[in-house]
């Protein structure tokens, strides 16, 4: 036998920044996150309010909206340096988790261009293919 020892990283925020975007929505916090990714590209700050929507004729269809002028939840860092943020939307949270039939947890791909409808840009939250799912 012949075994390679792995070594133990030190030090926090030393961890690759994920190549896509993604938001995590969050069964007992009731929030959803986004990556560093998201930061990066869609811009976001501690003054973006977000509103989550779903399709009323396909119930497994799922959109976010950013933005500063929105009537959402204001999204807040997480981390020092902001590795991403959060905000607290507990009943979509839910809606959405039940929808994949996660227990605590999942990490969903969004979209890399936007829908608009009214006036706002709506990304659609990936949910047929979770990421991840606790």
């Amino acid at each position: 036998m012949k075994l390679q020892i792995i070594k133990r990283a030190h030090g926090g925020g030393n961890f690759p920044q994920s190549q896509e975007r993604l938001v995590n929505a969050n069964r007992k916090g009731g929030y959803f996150s986004f990556n560093s990714k998201c930061i990066r590209e869609l811009g976001l700050t501690n003054e973006t309010r977000i509103l989550i929507a779903k399709d009323e004729e396909s119930r497994n269809d799922w959109y976010v909206a950013f933005g500063e002028k929105l009537d959402g939840m204001k999204l807040r860092a997480q981390g020092k340096p902001t590795s991403g943020y959060r905000a607290q939307y507990k009943t979509a949270a839910i809606e959405i988790l039940d929808s994949v039939k996660a227990e605590k947890s999942a990490t969903f791909l969004l979209a890399a261009k936007p829908t608009e409808q009214d006036g706002i840009e709506w990304y659609r939250i990936m949910t047929a293919t979770p990421i991840r799912k606790i």
